[in-house]
């Protein structure tokens, strides 16, 4: 569910870029997302996020699970 959450947040900073071209969506966006991920890693699933081993692998990953 965190994932999802942050992946959500994720999208909605990538649509306010979309609509008003300012950068900080793009900042905005992948804080929440890789935030709400790497906390569920620490707190609830007590494991190593993928990402800082396979970034692109794990960026593309929570897309594929936000999709599905």
């Amino acid at each position: 569910i965190m994932h999802y959450i942050g992946t959500t947040i994720g999208f909605g900073c990538l649509i306010m870029l979309a609509l008003t071209w300012q950068l900080k969506w793009l900042g905005y966006g992948l804080l929440a997302g890789y935030a709400f991920a790497w906390a569920s890693h620490a707190l609830i699933e007590k494991n190593r996020p993928a990402t800082f081993k396979y970034p692109l692998w794990s960026f593309i990953s929570d897309w594929r699970m936000w999709f599905e």
